[in-house]
């Protein structure tokens, strides 16, 4: 199997806990912005404006969550783009076999029954799947 459409798997089977990463991210940043907000108020009350060791920390703390935010979103956004150039069958093959991860012969029993189709014709899509998604992930290859 083709090294990119591997690495395209790879990212299709990691893209729920890259979703819960940028939620995850998110939430902590917002609270981390809450609390230095509050720490900073009390601060400026207490020493008149300069900053604490301990805010500083925080505020460096901040600068990382938001970086692995942005990663997170940002690769949450290409994988999101490439299941979009997908059709209905295509997209749902996709996420059945990879995202949801029931075992391969209960993947074939899941769609067979959504999707109306034989075994052999799962497999055709699957395979056109991968190939279409992995080339709107990572480009046309030479």
């Amino acid at each position: 199997m083709d090294e990119r459409i591997q690495a395209a798997i790879k990212k299709l089977k990691s893209s729920k806990a890259t979703e819960n990463a940028a939620k995850s991210a998110a939430e902590e940043l917002a609270s981390a912005d809450l609390l230095i907000q509050a720490l900073e108020r009390r601060a400026g009350d207490l020493a008149s404006g300069m900053e604490t060791e301990y805010i500083k920390k925080l505020k460096s703390q901040r600068e990382e969550l938001y970086a692995r935010y942005l990663y997170c979103s940002a690769k949450r956004r290409s994988i999101q783009r490439a299941l979009n150039s997908l059709d209905e069958a295509e997209k749902t093959v996709l996420e059945v076999f990879y995202r949801d991860k029931p075992s391969d012969a209960h993947c074939l029993d899941i769609l067979m029954e959504r999707l109306g189709y034989e075994k052999t014709q799962i497999y055709r899509i699957r395979a056109a799947a991968l190939t279409k998604f992995t080339e709107h992930l990572f480009g046309i290859a030479d």
